[in-house]
């Protein structure tokens, strides 16, 4: 079994470890990085690419930069020093359009993105 690859990223080490902890009971972990905040994290380049990142305290803007940069990663946002939890994935989405007209296709393209 491939072991759970996590990122850290500006928790206090309390918090830190009860989270190493945690994970660790559901099987193998490797903890691949710790990092102050999520601009010292992006513009670190490195050759493993984390399963799980958790940052504490995190603007939704910067909880999308990890996202687009990783986008198959489990991202989780913890604030208010463990009292508030957000689970960030990206996820595909498929809508039939069926039989449409070149115009109703335009349409409903432009209607979900502007």
């Amino acid at each position: 079994m491939e072991p759970i690859k996590l990122v850290t990223i500006g928790l206090p080490n309390l918090l830190e470890g009860l989270v190493v902890n945690a994970f660790q009971k559901r099987g193998s972990l490797k903890v691949i990085g710790n990092y102050q905040d999520v601009s010292q994290y992006l513009s670190h380049h490195d050759n493993e690419k984390p399963s799980i990142i958790i940052v504490e305290a995190a603007g939704s803007n910067e909880c999308r930069e990890v996202l687009y940069s990783y986008p198959r990663v489990r991202l989780l946002s913890i604030e208010n020093s463990g009292r508030n939890f957000h689970l960030w994935k990206l996820v595909p989405h498929l809508q039939t359009l069926g039989e449409v007209s070149p115009d109703e296709l335009v349409n409903e393209i432009l209607s979900d993105n502007y």
